[in-house]
């Protein structure tokens, strides 16, 4: 029981350290590329508002998928009662979502 709790909240984790590892990803290649992002007639780069949405959207997907594998891993976890499904299930939930919504907040300040 308590091998499957450690083994789910690694899994966590891993997912929300990947949600960073994207991120920076997809800041860098924008950010390196910042010529392709020139718009002539407007006499703008839009660089950031591409990245902007780029992580947007890396925060919606990655929030859905996330909450089908939590609720995956909470359920193999096996728990007794349902209060202690839904408290496993909040903290995974939590933690993910705080790490995959905030860091890139954290990573350009």
């Amino acid at each position: 029981y308590a091998a499957r709790i450690c083994t789910s909240f690694l899994f966590s984790v891993v997912i929300a350290a990947l949600s960073l590892i994207i991120f920076v990803g997809i800041e860098t290649a924008v950010q390196s590329n910042r010529d392709w992002f020139y718009v002539a007639w407007a006499d703008t780069n839009i660089a950031r508002n591409v990245s902007g949405v780029l992580n947007g959207g890396q925060i919606l997907v990655l929030n859905v998928v996330y909450r089908s594998v939590s609720l995956y891993f909470t359920k193999w976890e096996n728990h007794r009662t349902y209060r202690d499904f839904m408290y496993y299930f909040r903290i995974k939930s939590f933690i993910f979502q705080a790490i995959n919504s905030y860091a890139s907040l954290l990573y350009l300040g």
